[in-house]
C-alpha cells in the first residue's frame, strides 16, 4: 500500500534591516545585567530601602601597632630521658632473646644471652692456673723453711768454730769450711724466699686471669641496665655478635623530651630553663615544656646546634619518635595587629568590618603572619581603628551597630 508524505515547502524569509541605533543601547543594557549578576554573587545582599534595620550589637577591638611576640617552629622528635643502645661486649653468636619489643623490663633484668663456650674455656682455664701457683707456692714454702732450719744451724757452727779457731782448738780449714757453709745456707734461704716471692705473682696473675674470664663469660649475659621499655630488638638469635652489635635498645622510665635542631641564627634566643611551647600532632596535646639541654657546638654540615626539651613529667600518651613541633619565643618587628577572630573570608579575599560613627563599613584586607590571637594587617586599615570581632552572621556593610568592648 503506498503511503502519501505531505509535502513541505519553504517559506522565503524575508530579511529586515536592523535599525543600527539600536545595538548600543542592546549592548549596554546586556553588560549592566551582567554585571549586575556577577556583582550580586560576590556581595553582600543589598539593604532594604523600604525599612530601616535595627542596630545590631557588635563586640569591638582595636586595631594597634607596636611590638609583638613572634616564634619560631621547629619540628622534633619524642625521646626518653634516657635512651640506651645494649650491644654485644665480645664475640658470640646469640643464643636467646628472652624479652619481646614493647615489654617493660626491671634493672639487672637478663634480656639475652650469648654462646660462652670459649669464655668458659677460658675460666676454667685461668682456675687451673690458680690452682697451679697455689700448689707451687706450697712446695716453695717448705723449701723456705728448711732452708730457714739449715740457715740457723749454719749460723750457729759457723760462731762455734770461729771461736774454736780464736783458742786454736780447731784448724783455718775446719773454720773456713765452717763460713761456706753458712753462705751457702743463706744463699739457699734467699732462694726459696724468691721463689716464695713468684709464687706470689703468679697466684696474683691467676687471680687476674680468672676475674677477667669470669668478667668475659658474664658479658655473654645482657641484662637491663635500668628501669624501663624495650623500644627495639635489632639482633636474631643465631646472629654472629660481634662487639659492638646492638641487641636492645631500652629507654629509661622517667620522663620525655624533644630533641630539635635549631638554625645557628637562634644560638643567642635560646637558654636553660626557658619555657616553650610544644604541640604533639598524634594526640592534639599542648605542653609547656623547658629547655633542659643546648649543645654549645654547631654542625658544621648543617649549620644547626641541638637542643633538647623537657616535658612534663604527669604527660600522658607519649610515645618515643612522635613528631612534636616547638613554638621558641623570638623578637619580631613592630605591626598593626588586630585579633584573628575580626577576620572573615569570602572568595580568597581577606575582610573585617570597622565600625565608624555607629556605622560597620566592609574592609577588605592583606594578613601577615599570626602571632597567638592577633594577626598582622599589611594593608586596608589604620591603627586606633576599631574592628568587629567575631561579626554576627547578618551583619552587612554600612549596618548600625552598638559597640561593646
Amino acid at each position: 500500500m503506498n503511503s502519501t508524505k505531505p509535502m513541505h515547502t519553504a517559506t522565503p524569509v524575508t530579511h529586515r534591516p536592523t535599525p543600527t541605533r539600536a545595538l548600543p543601547a542592546l549592548t549596554l543594557t546586556l553588560g549592566s545585567l551582567l554585571l549586575g549578576a556577577c556583582g550580586a554573587a560576590h556581595a553582600d545582599p543589598p539593604e532594604s530601602t523600604s525599612e530601616a534595620r535595627p542596630a545590631v550589637a557588635v563586640r569591638v577591638a582595636e586595631a594597634t601597632h607596636g611590638p609583638m611576640n613572634g616564634s619560631y617552629v621547629v619540628t622534633g622528635t619524642v625521646r626518653g630521658l634516657n635512651t640506651a643502645t645494649l650491644t654485644s661486649r665480645v664475640m658470640g653468636y646469640v643464643r636467646t632473646l628472652d624479652v619481646p619489643v614493647g615489654e617493660r623490663v626491671t634493672r639487672g633484668q637478663l634480656l639475652a644471652t650469648l654462646d660462652d663456650a670459649d669464655p668458659r674455656a677460658g675460666l676454667l682455664q685461668a682456675q687451673a692456673g690458680a690452682l697451679e701457683a697455689q700448689a707451687a707456692r706450697s712446695q716453695y714454702e717448705q723449701q723456705a723453711q728448711a732452708a730457714e732450719a739449715a740457715l740457723r744451724m749454719a749460723r750457729v757452727t759457723n760462731e762455734r768454730m770461729q771461736a774454736m779457731r780464736a783458742d786454736r782448738a780447731v784448724s783455718q780449714q775446719q773454720a773456713d769450711e765452717a763460713a761456706e757453709a753458712l753462705a751457702a745456707a743463706e744463699a739457699q734461704h734467699a732462694a726459696t724466699r724468691a721463689g716464695v716471692s713468684r709464687a706470689d705473682s703468679r697466684i696474683a696473675q691467676s687471680r687476674a686471669m680468672t676475674l677477667s674470664a669470669r668478667t668475659a663469660l658474664e658479658f655473654t649475659r645482657v641484662r637491663a641496665p635500668f628501669d624501663g621499655v624495650v623500644l627495639a630488638r635489632p639482633a636474631q638469635v643465631g646472629d654472629l655478635a660481634a662487639p659492638g652489635a646492638p641487641l636492645y635498645v631500652i629507654e629509661q622510665d622517667g620522663g620525655v623530651r624533644v630533641e630539635v635542631a635549631l638554625p645557628e641564627s637562634l644560638a643567642g634566643s635560646v637558654s636553660l630553663g626557658q619555657e616553650v611551647e610544644v604541640r604533639v600532632d598524634a594526640n592534639a596535646s599542648v605542653l609547656t615544656g623547658t629547655v633542659g639541654e643546648v649543645a654549645p657546638q654547631v654542625d658544621p654540615a648543617t649549620r644547626a646546634f641541638m637542643v633538647k626539651v623537657d616535658l612534663p613529667s604527669d604527660a600522658t600518651g607519649l610515645n618515643p619518635g612522635m613528631f612534636a613541633r616547638v613554638h621558641f619565643d623570638r623578637p619580631a618587628p613592630d605591626a598593626l595587629t588586630v585579633p584573628v577572630a575580626a577576620i572573615s573570608a569570602r572568595s580568597s579575599l581577606d575582610r573585617l568590618f570597622v565600625v565608624e560613627d555607629g556605622v560597620a563599613q566592609l574592609r577588605l584586607v592583606t594578613l601577615g603572619v599570626v602571632a597567638g590571637e592577633r594577626v598582622v594587617v599589611l594593608s586596608g586599615l589604620s591603627p586606633g581603628e576599631s574592628v568587629v570581632v567575631d561579626p554576627p552572621s547578618n551583619l552587612r556593610d554600612r549596618d548600625a551597630v552598638e559597640e561593646t568592648r
